[in-house]
């Protein structure tokens, strides 16, 4: 017998896949930055007590690796890339580089 997974293991398990395309998004030199609410948004999108966590794959596919290509795609210079909530739905946007002081 399986136990259905809370709503703080679906939150869990999409930041542990949002944290693995932050480590490739880093290799290219692209800071992805997750805000708080996206993990649970996307959990909430993508686990359900019928199917657990695999729909989460798609979820993250669809509303995160998508867009994020397709802005890397028309922004190449897109140094830090924010993944949020916007309206009740994922928004993939790039952002202004931090300013540092030299």
């Amino acid at each position: 017998v399986m136990n259905s997974l809370t709503e703080a293991d679906g939150q869990r398990i999409a930041m542990l896949m949002l944290s693995r395309i932050q480590s490739r998004m880093a290799e290219r030199g692209v800071e992805l930055i997750i805000e708080p609410h996206a993990p649970a948004l996307l959990a909430r999108l993508g686990v359900d007590a019928m199917s657990g966590a695999r729909n989460l794959r798609r979820v993250i596919r669809e509303r995160v690796e998508d867009p994020l290509s397709d802005l890397i795609l028309s922004q190449p210079d897109a140094g830090r890339i924010v993944v949020s909530v916007e309206n009740d739905a994922i928004a993939v946007r790039s952002c202004a580089p931090l300013l540092t002081a030299e």
